[in-house]
């Protein structure tokens, strides 16, 4: 989880928009605890967003939570997130699903899905 997490570039654009241009900050990086958390920031308007991973016991499995400290939309900026951390997990043997219409339908209702545009 922390190689995915360090390595994450902010400003990728999956589907041509452009995600966490901000940057980010990791502000526990888990080594003990097994807890990270990270700050993103959007590029034009500095809005934050947090992101939570908790490593269960087993040292298997992940609790996630990823989302934005202002309103109520996104425009799928978390899911996207999601996905490009979730990708780099599965590169590290981890089985990390990527959040679609079909596994996240109010999500994609809500802000956006694969196949509008969004850039899923």
């Amino acid at each position: 989880v922390s190689n995915a997490l360090t390595t994450y570039t902010p400003g990728a654009k999956p589907g041509g928009l452009l995600v966490d241009g901000g940057g980010f900050q990791i502000v526990d990086d888990g080594s003990k605890s097994g807890y990270f958390r990270a700050m993103y920031e959007s590029l034009k308007n500095g809005y934050i967003d947090d992101l939570e991973i908790v490593v269960d016991a087993d040292g298997k499995s992940a609790q996630v939570r990823s989302s934005s400290r202002v309103g109520f939309l996104d425009f799928g900026v978390n899911g996207k997130r999601l996905n490009l951390l979730s990708a780099e997990l599965r590169k590290s043997g981890w089985e990390a699903p990527t959040i679609t219409k079909k596994s996240h339908p109010n999500y994609c209702y809500q802000n956006g899905s694969p196949g509008d545009g969004a850039g899923w």
